[in-house]
């Protein structure tokens, strides 16, 4: 690989890394500014919506955890692909 090459695929490395926590990021950030008008195009409560919204962290957390123990079981590589 060649000296070009190589940083080329390190910026492309880097700016996909930056894609991949900037777009979840944006997308909660906008989903969580809308959430009262959210709310009432549902019809719920704010006990509802904080049922979902502790539903979704519940779900993040389960999604982690699980994730560690694939990695040990089955190794990083076989999880990504």
């Amino acid at each position: 690989m060649t000296v070009l090459s190589s940083r080329n695929a390190l910026k492309r490395r880097t700016w996909a890394l930056f894609m991949f926590f900037f777009l979840p990021g944006l997308l909660m950030a906008s989903w969580a500014t809308r959430t009262p008008a959210i709310r009432d195009i549902l019809s719920v409560s704010t006990a509802e919506m904080g049922a979902v919204l502790f539903g979704l962290s519940i779900g993040s957390m389960s999604g982690i955890l699980c994730s560690a123990w694939l990695v040990k079981r089955f190794g990083t590589r076989k999880v990504i692909r």
